[in-house]
């Protein structure tokens, strides 16, 4: 691959990101653990009802990390963004330091150190590490 090619796909995926920020995202999980005691109030008729006939009697599922994950999103939200943008930032870099007549080595290291971190998803890292690797 010449560096010339390595910088536009590494603009490609830059540019990409840019436009489209969503195809990034991060799916959480919160585990509230047990949840104990059962109330059921009724203004006749039956309260509760749980027939089996095999496997679960009764499964319930309840919404009670809801704010304590809305809490957490919007604490966590500008260090995303940040890093999110340091992403951008860097496959812009590495592709401008391509471009130059005398590529950086160091810089060129630096930013595939960079984007091979673990939270950037392996296409990325992937795909920008390889680029960069024959200008190391």
């Amino acid at each position: 691959m010449e560096r010339h090619e390595a910088a536009a796909l590494l603009e490609t995926v830059a540019k990409s990101l840019r436009d489209n920020p969503q195809q990034l995202h991060f799916n959480v999980t919160v585990n509230v653990g047990s949840i104990t005691g059962f109330t059921a109030q009724n203004s006749g008729g039956i309260g509760f009802q749980a027939n089996n006939t095999g496997g679960v009697g009764f499964q319930s599922s309840t919404n009670i990390g809801d704010v304590q994950v809305k809490i957490a999103q919007e604490r966590a939200k500008p260090a995303i963004d940040r890093q999110f943008g340091e992403l951008v930032y860097q496959l812009e870099s590495a592709a401008s330091e391509l471009r130059g007549a005398t590529p950086d080595r160091g810089k060129l290291r630096s930013a595939a150190a960079w984007l091979g971190k673990e939270w950037i998803p392996g296409v990325i890292s992937g795909v920008a590490v390889n680029a960069l690797s024959a200008f190391l």
